[in-house]
């Protein structure tokens, strides 16, 4: 996975689900340990993976559980990636080699996209957080790779793309796929980020869930890479995807009777 060509990697995560592809992955079968935030109870069914329940994930458990361990991949949910300090700690601590945080979606440098959303300026404060920790021998590798790898990528993020496409590009697609007309509705930015960023102050979740798609969905947020940036997806090795493919697999896993 990783061009240093680790093989051992630890997954830190908060939340009940870890998802795993193993595909081109030169990550050694049975060396992927996931630290897990969660309590649950449990088996985990991937033989490929030991699952540590690390309770309240103590800077000691941490240490402990990365010792032995080339990287670190952390994918703690949106809202939970502001208490990555403690992995970046723990992670030196134990002689970890690269460190990857949760990142998967903008450039989390915007300005812009920072000022809408505490999640993106949480994460641009944690990138900032391993640039301080470069001189301890900790490489670290930010993947932004939209909305939904080598030495080569040490301290730097790896801009990753299939493909832009607009909301009327991908209705319009959906459309023309299903033979299925769509009810479309006007909403105007202006309007909704004020009232999503008040109701993300009064407490309301979903909110802050409004405001990552805005930042998707508006390019003045960073997320469109293409005009900007160096999409490294051949580079990587990763397979070309095209929109009406995408489309088409979505609305198979939706249950769409023409796509099952």
């Amino acid at each position: 996975m990783l061009g240093c060509h680790q093989k051992n990697s630890s997954q830190s995560r908060s939340g009940s689900r870890a998802n795993w592809s193993g595909e081109g992955s030169e990550v050694s079968p049975g060396l992927v340990e996931v630290l897990s935030k969660g309590s649950r109870n449990g088996s985990h069914s991937d033989a490929r993976c030991w699952l540590n329940k690390a309770g309240d994930s103590s800077g000691e458990v941490c240490t402990l559980a990365f010792k032995g361990q080339d990287a670190v991949v952390n994918a703690s949910t949106s809202f939970s990636v502001a208490e990555q300090h403690k992995f970046i700690d723990a992670a030196i601590a134990a002689g970890v080699k690269r460190y990857l945080p949760s990142e998967y979606g903008l450039d989390n440098n915007n300005p812009e996209a920072q000022e809408l959303s505490p999640v993106f300026k949480d994460k641009g404060m944690v990138q900032q957080y391993l640039r301080s920790k470069e001189s301890s021998g900790l490489t670290w590798t930010a993947i932004a790779c939209g909305m939904w790898i080598g030495c080569t990528t040490a301290n730097q993020i790896v801009f990753t793309s299939d493909f832009a496409t607009t909301q009327k590009e991908l209705v319009e697609t959906i459309e023309r796929l299903t033979g299925a007309k769509w009810v479309r509705k006007a909403i105007s930015t202006k309007e909704a980020i004020p009232a999503l960023k008040k109701a993300w102050e009064n407490g309301e979740a979903s909110a802050g869930y409004g405001l990552i798609n805005i930042c998707f969905t508006k390019g003045a947020y960073s997320g469109h890479f293409e005009p900007t940036r160096h999409i490294r997806n051949k580079e990587l090795g990763l397979p070309e995807k095209h929109l009406e493919q995408v489309v088409k697999e979505a609305l198979a896993e939706v249950g769409h009777p023409d796509f099952t």
